[in-house]
């Protein structure tokens, strides 16, 4: 998915092969066609019976929408949302992901063992103008969101906040806050356990899952 040197980073298709990342999904909010390609990917599912259920209860409340979503870099997903991806208090991309040799920014101590280095970089607009809940704001979804692996023993795992590198700028490894109507940028690094696979976004009290396709 990404060209980039031999130097300091490998590009996404490696990434893809060093993590062995399979099909997760990001439950939130996207539009019909996004549903309808989702279900065609995933017909072959035992599950997914369990899952198109999900959604048609889901759908009857907005304010708590879940559906099975794949991703891709790039692709535009939602958090806190009224229905669809037009209604959401938060939009969001994630626009590269990238396996490194090397810190590329501000080093903070050395690489845990038996870890590898990650750079995700990620857009995020905030709605001037939806207002799903008002007893959250947009920063509340960026702050509740947990980045997590599968372990070599298919455990989920929580990814804490990065021991090795961090951008300039930020005070942990998580998005940071955002106002209404702001769109900003975000660089966050991730030391990921060897071994490990599906690369995850998970937010309560609702599940985001966020899945990169292999």
């Amino acid at each position: 998915m990404l060209a980039l040197s031999l130097g300091k980073a490998l590009n996404v298709k490696r990434l893809l092969s060093i993590l062995l990342i399979s099909p997760i999904v990001l439950a939130g909010c996207s539009n019909d066609s996004n549903r309808e390609e989702d279900t065609t990917q995933v017909s072959d599912n035992p599950t997914n019976e369990n899952t198109d259920a999900k959604k048609a209860d889901n759908n009857a409340n907005p304010k708590s929408v879940e559906g099975d979503i794949q991703s891709e870099l790039g692709k535009l997903h939602g958090g806190m949302c009224d229905g669809d991806l037009n209604h959401c208090e938060v939009n969001f991309t994630i626009d590269d992901i990238t396996q490194l040799d090397e810190c590329d920014a501000q080093k903070i101590d050395e690489r845990p063992e038996g870890t590898k280095l990650y750079r995700v970089e990620s857009t995020v607009t905030a709605s001037s103008d939806v207002d799903v809940d008002p007893n959250n704001e947009p920063s509340d979804f960026l702050w509740a969101a947990q980045w997590s692996t599968l372990n070599a023993d298919d455990e989920n795992y929580i990814l804490t906040a990065n021991q090795e590198c961090i951008s300039s700028g930020m005070s942990d490894f998580y998005w940071g806050d955002i106002r209404r109507g702001d769109k900003q940028t975000y660089t966050m690094y991730f030391n990921i356990p060897e071994g490990s696979h599906d690369f995850r976004l998970t937010v309560g009290p609702n599940r985001w899952f966020w899945e990169l396709p292999s």
